[in-house]
């Protein structure tokens, strides 16, 4: 048998068959939280925060809520919809009600 046939003879395969994919499923599924509750005055924060951010081109770092977990993200603010509940920062858009947290960066 030539080289060049008996290397794709003996690749590995995957036995059970989506068992991986499943796997890492349940994993992410597993550590999912609920949305943490905004207090008023943290809200007012917020959005006294992003507002001043825009005016001001300052660099922020905001913790997302985004399908069960909290990201960090952190830019500049170059838009805010209020009308349409977004904001965009690097170019990408997020909901201003999913924000956490928000802190200025010098």
């Amino acid at each position: 048998m030539p080289n060049k046939e008996r290397k794709g003879k003996w690749q590995p395969f995957d036995a059970l068959e989506g068992f991986k994919e499943a796997l890492e499923n349940t994993k992410y599924r597993r550590f999912k939280n609920s949305k943490p509750d905004i207090l008023p005055d943290i809200a007012d924060e917020i959005d006294r925060i992003l507002k001043e951010s825009v005016l001001l081109h300052k660099k922020i770092e905001v913790k997302y809520f985004y399908d069960g977990y909290v990201l960090n993200l952190s830019g500049i603010i170059t838009v805010i919809d209020n009308i349409n509940n977004f904001f965009e920062l690097n170019g990408k858009k997020y909901k201003i009600d999913s924000i956490v947290d928000i802190e200025q960066k010098n």
